[in-house]
């Protein structure tokens, strides 16, 4: 499923039907590579990135090859449990 979830040719609404699973978002290797899609939509990004814990977004935030709204939604999540 992650090989799929990363593939720039899949259309949004599967990568959405993806998200929507939650043992499939649960799994590291899947949600990294569905937020590695820069088709994946905004409220889903913010959606998965929102349930991260501190050490994820640590590892996510050494990531260059995200997009660049995954990259800001990262951002502000690490500003949030920081505080």
């Amino acid at each position: 499923m992650a090989k799929l979830a990363k593939l720039a040719t899949l259309p949004a609404h599967l990568l959405t039907a993806i998200a929507a699973r939650g043992n499939w978002v649960r799994n590291e290797r899947i949600r990294n590579a569905l937020l590695g899609n820069f088709r994946l939509p905004q409220a889903i990004v913010q959606k998965i990135v929102s349930t991260l814990t501190k050490q994820e977004v640590r590892g996510l935030l050494q990531r260059r090859d995200l997009p660049q709204a995954v990259q800001a939604a990262v951002r502000q999540q690490a500003a949030r449990l920081s505080s």
